[in-house]
C-alpha cells in the first residue's frame, strides 16, 4: 500500500511524494518543511500545514495558517484525505493518491474517528502505575487476522479455578507470597483459606471476586483489575495461569484493520526486545494474541510512576531527581548501545519502586511505541490524542517520525528530568494540538530557572543543552548528558 502526493498545479508542478510506512510531511515556508515553498510567498505560512500518513489512512491538519488550507474546495483543519482529493494552498495544489503495492487505485477503509476538539489546557499524562516496555515472543506465536475497523467484542470467559503450583514450578522466591497471604494483594488469609482442598488457595475472597466479575479475554491469564489506560492500550494486573505469576499485561486492539501477514510482521519486529536486559529496564514475559487482542506481559513493578509522584508529592528535591534521571540515562546508554531507541521516555513510564531500602527505576514500554507506531496496526497517531506525549518530544521526531535515534530519548529525557524539578512542562502548551506542535518545532521552552529560582545555574545549563532543538547541539550521548549531571546528585 502506497499513498502519493503529486503537486499538479502552482511553482511546484510535477514534484512527487511518495510514501509507504507512517510517516509526516511538512508543507510552508519553514526549513523544517519537507515540501518548502519560497521564502517571500505571501499564501503560505511558516509550517503551513500538516500531513501524516500510514497507508492506507491519511489525515490532513492545518497548523493554524493565515490563509487557510482547502481539500476538494472546502476550507479545514483537519480532515482524513481518500483517493483522488485535491489538497489547495495559496496557488499550489496537490493531488493525494492511495493505490495497492501493483499500481492498482486502493479504496480506503473507515480511518479512526478525529480527536474530539480541547476544551482547555493540556493536562499530565495518563499515570498507568504499570506499562509494558518489550516483549518476549514464543516460537510458535498465533497469528490473527483482525476484521475492518480492528474491533472485536470482549469474550467472556469463565475464570478456570487458580492452580496453586507446585513448589518446583515456582519461578523464584520473589514471585512468592508468604504462607498465609494474598498472591495478589498480600492481605492477610483467613485460616479457613489457608487449605489444599480449596480451589482458590491463596487468593482473598476481595480478589476472587475481581477476578470474576472482569471480562477474562485473554487465555491462558486471569484478569484482575485494570491498573489505567494509555495511548496504546489499557494495563492490567494479572494472573499467569502457568504458574500464578502476578504480572502486568498491556493489551492493545489494533487501530487500523490488519491482515495476518501485517499481524506476524509486527510481532516478528517486537521479537527482538526480548534481549533488553537491564537492572532499570522493566522485563517481559511473554507476547501474543488473543481474541482479536495483542498483549505483552511483564513483571508486576509495586511502586508508583514519577508523573505520580510529582502530582501527589510535588516537585523532587534536587539530588533525588538526579539519581532517579541517572538511572534511566544508564537504562538509555544501554539500550542505545544494543541499537535500540525508546522514543517515548516521559515521567509516567518511570516506575519508581524500592529495593533493599533504595529507590531504583524501572523504564517501562521500551521500544513497543517505537516498533507499533511505525507498523501500519497504528493508524494515525501524530494527527491524534497524544495525551501529553508532545510535552516531551524532540522536534525531529515531528519532522523526521520514521528515523528517531538517540538523540530524541536525550531530549525526552531532559524535558523528564525538567519535569521532576518543576512539576511543569518544558512549554506552556495550548489546548490546540496543531499550536503545541508549532511550539516544539519554532519556539524556545521556558527557562527552567524561571520556574524554580534555586536550580544552579550550572544544572540548568546542562538540562538546557540536553533539550536544544538542533540535536547536533546536544550532548554526544546519553552517558556525557549522565556525567554532566553527576555532580548535583549530592
Amino acid at each position: 500500500m502506497r499513498i502519493t502526493l503529486t503537486v499538479i498545479a502552482g511553482p511546484h508542478q510535477g514534484q512527487v511524494y511518495s510514501f509507504s510506512g507512517h510517516d509526516t510531511f511538512l508543507v510552508g515556508r519553514s526549513r523544517r518543511a519537507h515540501f518548502r515553498l519560497p521564502e517571500k510567498d505571501r499564501y503560505f505560512s511558516r509550517i503551513h500545514f500538516l500531513v501524516e500518513v500510514n497507508p492506507p489512512c491519511c489525515r490532513l491538519m492545518d497548523m493554524g495558517s493565515r490563509n487557510g488550507t482547502y481539500v476538494n474546495g472546502q476550507k479545514v483543519e483537519m480532515a482524513d484525505l481518500k483517493d483522488s482529493d485535491q489538497i489547495r494552498a495559496g496557488r499550489t495544489i496537490l493531488q493525494v493518491k492511495v493505490e495497492a503495492d501493483n499500481g492498482v487505485p486502493s479504496a480506503l477503509p473507515a480511518p479512526p474517528p478525529l480527536p474530539a476538539p480541547a476544551t482547555q489546557g493540556i493536562g499530565p499524562p495518563p499515570s498507568l502505575g504499570m506499562s509494558i516496555p518489550g516483549i518476549t515472543l514464543p516460537p510458535s506465536a498465533p497469528v490473527v487476522t483482525i476484521p475492518p475497523g480492528g474491533i472485536l467484542p470482549p469474550v467472556l470467559v469463565e475464570p478456570e479455578p487458580l492452580p496453586i503450583p507446585e513448589e518446583a514450578n515456582v519461578p523464584s522466591a520473589r514471585s512468592r507470597s508468604p504462607v498465609g497471604r494474598c498472591r495478589v494483594c498480600e492481605a492477610i488469609l483467613p485460616p479457613a483459606t489457608v487449605s489444599n482442598s480449596s480451589p482458590l488457595q491463596s487468593i482473598c475472597f476481595e480478589c476472587q471476586h475481581q477476578i470474576r466479575s472482569q471480562e477474562q479475554f485473554v487465555e491462558g491469564y486471569h484478569l484482575v483489575r485494570s491498573l489505567g489506560q494509555g495511548a496504546m492500550g489499557i494495563v492490567y494486573l494479572a494472573l499467569r495461569k502457568l504458574d500464578a505469576r502476578l504480572v502486568a499485561l498491556k493489551t492493545i486492539i489494533p487501530a487500523v484493520a490488519g491482515s495476518a501477514t501485517q499481524v506476524e510482521r509486527f510481532l516478528r519486529e517486537v521479537e527482538i526486545l526480548r534481549s533488553l536486559n537491564h537492572p532499570n529496564i522493566v522485563a517481559f514475559r511473554e507476547t501474543g494474541e488473543s481474541n482479536g487482542r495483542l498483549f505483552f506481559a511483564m513483571d508486576f513493578i509495586k511502586g508508583a510512576d514519577a508523573h505520580r509522584l510529582v502530582r501527589t508529592q510535588g516537585p523532587m528535591q534536587i539530588p533525588r531527581a538526579i539519581r532517579l534521571a541517572g538511572q534511566l540515562l544508564d537504562a538509555l546508554a544501554y539500550a542505545h548501545d544494543r541499537g535500540f531507541v525508546h522514543r517515548d521516555i516521559k515521567p509516567s513510564n518511570m516506575l519508581v519502586t524500592e529495593i533493599d531500602g533504595l529507590e531504583m527505576v524501572k523504564l517501562a514500554d521500551f521500544g513497543l511505541a517505537r516498533v507499533y507506531q511505525a507498523s501500519q496496526l497504528s493508524g494515525l497517531t501524530v494527527t491524534g490524542d497524544f495525551g501529553g506525549t508532545v510535552a516531551f518530544m524532540a522536534p525531529e521526531q515531528i519532522t523526521e517520525y520514521r528515523e528517531a535515534r538517540p538523540p530524541v530519548d536525550q531530549y525526552a529525557a531532559a524535558a523528564t528530568l525538567y519535569n521532576l524539578l518543576t512539576g511543569q512542562y518544558v512549554y506552556d502548551l495550548p489546548s490546540d494540538l496543531a499550536k503545541q506542535l508549532y511550539l516544539v518545532l519554532h519556539e524556545s521552552h521556558v527557562p527552567i530557572r524561571s520556574r524554580r529560582s534555586d536550580i544552579p545555574r550550572a544544572l540548568g545549563e546542562v538540562i538546557h543543552r540536553a533539550l536544544s532543538r538542533d540535536p547536533l547541539d546536544r550532548f554526544p550521548d546519553v552517558r556525557a548528558f549522565q556525567a554532566a549531571l553527576l555532580p548535583f546528585s549530592v
